[in-house]
């Protein structure tokens, strides 16, 4: 799945697990998703699993 297709997921409330290699993306489009919550003044709590 691409970025773009991962945030336009998220932004629509849907569930979203992102995986990938080292440098696909991950954080980035976390960090782009997390900017949109607080833009519109969402409460944001992000976890990771591990494992």
């Amino acid at each position: 799945m691409k970025q773009e297709t991962a945030l336009k997921l998220l932004k629509a409330g849907e569930n979203v697990f992102l995986t990938g290699s080292a440098g696909a993306g991950k954080t980035y489009t976390l960090n782009q998703y997390i900017h949109y919550l607080k833009a519109r003044k969402v409460p944001v709590a992000i976890t990771a699993s591990t494992g």
